[in-house]
């Protein structure tokens, strides 16, 4: 099952490619504008089977939740829900390793952290999502 992992925010929306046959998932870009849009073709080239939102703590889950019901709505996919705790950190701390321009680090931290909550995801779920 290809599985989408998406780390919301009202600036930058992180998105991550996960399969739930290996457990992994990559970092693939962030967005910023057209989030609908984006995803639609992200979705079809990808062929996605399920959507996973990062959730953090704090004031924005009700936006989030609400975010997850438009893109049930929208792309007729289940929408599933994970603690994104740290992940930001976790991926701060994982592009800290490689060596590539600190402007490449910023732009995929939204990715990275997206990745990093859908292998989480994964873990939890034992591969069978």
């Amino acid at each position: 099952m290809n599985i989408l992992g998406i780390d919301y925010g009202r600036k930058k929306i992180g998105l991550a490619i996960g399969d739930s046959r290996t457990g992994l998932a990559e970092p693939l870009k962030t967005i910023t504008n057209r989030p609908l849009v984006e995803l639609a073709d992200l979705i079809k080239e990808y062929k996605i089977d399920l959507l996973v939102l990062g959730l953090p703590e704090g004031k924005i889950i009700e936006e989030i939740l609400d975010f997850g019901k438009k893109l049930e709505k929208k792309f007729s996919l289940p929408v599933k829900f994970s603690d994104e705790t740290l992940s930001t950190l976790d991926a701060r701390k994982i592009l800290g390793k490689i060596k590539r321009s600190r402007q490449y680090q910023k732009k995929m931290e939204d990715a990275t952290a997206a990745a990093v909550m859908l292998e989480l995801y994964l873990e939890r779920q034992g591969k069978n999502v």
